[in-house]
């Protein structure tokens, strides 16, 4: 199925579970959306809820040495070949999924990338979940975020130049009115931790998550805990992204890479679920 959206909640389960209703990290979420990507076969991205992105930013604005262009193209489906399997062959070869490409060719200072945002903007309090596999090309920056606004986000960011032959990093960002303060730099604040992977996030798909509830933001990855913070949480409702760029800056994406020459990098999503309060 390519894109679910199931309503329930079970008087008779919320009873039998209540006695874990005095958790402070206890959670009921009543709506669920999932859109599976290995079987996503289309050119309209918009008909299963996700807007591709075309913009261009300047250098001064990305904050780095080049600019970034969003492009249409840098968005494609690679479903499987076998609409029945879950793994095998995919249509365009490589692994299946929905694909974020950088390119290596820039023009006019920008680097190219891609960037798709939900159809619907209301997401405010949930449980998210991504499978994702990064790019295994030192230079970009690959994120799966929410965002209302530049003092309202909850980030997952890759950066591909932190990856090494056995471990990967997460950077784990909450951009805030302190962050804004802080020239829109959240690494000296209380919304920013970087933590350790025990694996290279380009080898695998993994499952990448944030949970948001009213007074906290926990991230996991493959079900694990991982942090949690619990200040400035977000109180307004606002769309999922995921982009894959680079803009050269050495403190954040590097690279860019494929300089001088054509060689395109490669994010990729396989499912994401959205286990969310239904208004």
């Amino acid at each position: 199925m390519l894109f679910h959206h199931a309503v329930g909640a079970l008087p008779w389960l919320l009873l039998a579970m209540s006695r874990f209703c005095d958790d402070a990290e206890y959670a009921v979420f009543t709506e669920l959306m999932e859109n599976d990507f290995l079987h996503t076969s289309t050119d309209t991205l918009s008909e299963v809820g996700w807007a591709p992105q075309v913009y261009n930013v300047t250098a001064a604005n990305a904050r780095g040495p080049y600019g970034k262009s969003m492009e249409l193209e840098n968005v494609i489906t690679n479903p499987l070949k076998d609409s029945k399997a879950w793994s095998g062959d995919a249509e365009h070869g490589g692994d299946a999924g929905l694909e974020l490409w950088v390119r290596g060719a820039h023009q006019d200072g920008l680097v190219s990338g891609a960037e798709v945002v939900s159809s619907r903007t209301d997401a405010l309090l949930g449980s998210f979940r991504v499978g994702m596999k990064l790019s295994n090309s030192s230079g970009t920056c690959g994120a799966f975020f929410y965002y209302h606004n530049n003092s309202q986000e909850i980030d997952m960011e890759f950066l591909s130049r932190q990856f090494n032959e056995s471990q990967g990093f997460v950077n784990l960002v909450l951009q805030t009115p302190e962050s804004v303060e802080h020239g829109y730099d959240a690494s000296g604040t209380s919304g920013f931790e970087v933590q350790r992977l025990p694996f290279r996030p380009d080898e695998k798909f993994h499952e990448y998550r944030f949970d948001w509830t009213k007074d906290r933001v926990s991230f996991y990855v493959d079900g694990t805990w991982l942090h949690e913070m619990t200040q400035n949480v977000p109180t307004e409702g606002g769309g999922l992204f995921f982009n894959h760029w680079s803009n050269g800056d050495p403190s954040w994406s590097a690279g860019p890479p494929g300089q001088g020459h054509r060689h395109d990098h490669l994010l990729h999503e396989s499912l994401l679920q959205q286990h969310r309060h239904r208004a």
